[in-house]
């Protein structure tokens, strides 16, 4: 091995100071980690400057990240995508591909061979990106997989081995890191949740059972019986004891279960819920017979559904409308249509289309990655929605 020089040693040891402390941070930090910065920081250790880190999510909930320093022709999705799936094939560890001589180094033992296919594949996205010689690892986080390379001196000698090998032990080590610290997120979600779920099955689940024996009550009363107060009261316990349900439903979900729930059935309890809460009527037709989605997503929704049909009450007045749910073109679309009253085509723009200015509605939007539309829109029509496909799965 190379004999690095005692400035070069100290920059080095700099770096893996600087993150060791980000690290001892990163539990005070709500479990976050730049790894941007840690991506700039180890392309900045090597003259082409040039780094990439890909982590892919293996569940819905956690959601890919890239951060690339200097490369930026890995912006595109093919050519990020064509890597990732590559430096998946990897065996776990640290090499040095060499793509001017087609050959694969191991630094640690200074084995060298030529390139098999999958590594070629990496070879040629790495010259795609005028890279000629790369520090490439694949990764694991806890239960997300991924890669990192770091471009290096065009030619590899004896120092940049040595260099490489202290990069990828720091690469090794800062992953085993991360994954203890994703472990302990899971478990400080699911003790949260725990406490959450135990807070709310003593206080509101009860507090529910109690109204609504409360209201049952008044029904049974003389002075009630057969009056058109009877009526009001008995949907205030249909409210009740669907918000019963909804709540039971999720305290008895695991945060961090993967099972899927069908997203109609869901949205069509979600609508006639609120229904009955605004005195209105709300229809749920789906051109798909059922919509696979994970239970995050489906809560969400189902709360994007309720902003939705608020403004639309609020804003436009509505009392009959039909929410329409497709899934076209690598997305869910979500149409909501007033049918409160006849339109006649010249009459269409003076009905008022649902306000954005919903500071929720806008939160709910961004969470699911969706756009709402709320002009060149058909008769009667209020509002259209798109989410993203990427989040959803359909059986």
């Amino acid at each position: 091995m190379g004999v690095t020089s005692a400035s070069r040693k100290y920059r080095l040891k700099l770096f893996n100071q600087e993150f060791s402390s980000l690290r001892t941070l990163a539990l005070e930090k709500s479990f976050q980690f730049d790894l941007q910065a840690w991506t700039n920081a180890s392309a900045a250790l090597f003259g082409p400057r040039k780094a990439a880190c890909i982590v892919h999510g293996r569940t819905k909930q956690a959601l890919d990240q890239y951060h690339e320093c200097n490369l930026p022709m890995l912006q595109k999705e093919h050519e990020r995508q064509d890597l990732m799936d590559a430096i998946l094939n990897l065996q776990i560890g640290y090499r040095l591909f060499d793509t001017y001589l087609n050959r694969v180094i191991f630094p640690d033992t200074g084995f060298y061979r030529d390139f098999d296919e999958n590594e070629q594949r990496i070879a040629n996205v790495l010259r795609r990106a005028g890279i000629r010689a790369a520090l490439v690892q694949p990764l694991q986080i806890d239960r997300a997989r991924g890669g990192f390379i770091c471009a290096v001196n065009s030619r590899i000698d004896a120092i940049i081995m040595t260099e490489a090998s202290f990069l990828g032990r720091h690469v090794t080590e800062m992953t085993a890191y991360l994954g203890k610290v994703a472990v302990a997120q899971r478990n400080f979600i699911a003790d949260a949740h725990e406490v959450a779920r135990r807070d709310l099955h003593d206080g509101v689940l009860q507090t529910l059972a109690a109204l609504r024996m409360r209201l049952l009550l008044l029904t049974k009363r003389q002075d009630v019986v057969q009056q058109p107060i009877e009526l009001e009261i008995r949907k205030a316990v249909d409210i009740v004891t669907l918000e019963q349900s909804r709540l039971r439903g999720f305290l008895e979900s695991s945060p961090t279960a993967i099972d899927n729930v069908d997203l109609i059935s869901q949205l069509d309890v979600c609508a006639r819920t609120i229904s009955l809460q605004w005195g209105i009527n709300v229809t749920l037709k789906s051109e798909e017979p059922a919509i696979q989605v994970d239970i995050g997503m489906s809560f969400n929704i189902e709360h994007l559904l309720r902003e939705v049909v608020t403004n639309a009450v609020r804003h436009a007045k509505s009392k009959s409308l039909t929410v329409t749910l497709s899934l076209k073109q690598d997305a869910l679309m979500m149409a909501v249509t007033d049918v409160s009253h006849p339109f006649q085509e010249a009459h269409v723009h003076e009905k008022p289309a649902l306000t954005l200015k919903s500071a929720s509605l806008r939160d709910r939007l961004r969470i699911l990655n969706g756009e709402a539309y709320v002009e060149g829109l058909g008769k009667g029509a209020l509002l259209s929605i798109r989410i993203p496909m990427q989040q959803i799965e359909n059986d």
